[in-house]
């Protein structure tokens, strides 16, 4: 049973979720860090 051919699309599916998720992430600790270096000014 070749369940590698299966998993393709929910791995692609995944991949879309965390790369959306690091995304909204990165943002946040973007944001934060840059709060940040204004409050220490």
């Amino acid at each position: 049973e070749p369940l590698e051919l299966e998993q393709v699309p929910i791995s692609a599916n995944v991949l879309l979720f965390v790369f959306q998720c690091l995304s909204q992430v990165w943002s946040c600790v973007f944001r934060s860090f840059f709060v940040s270096l204004h409050v220490v000014r």
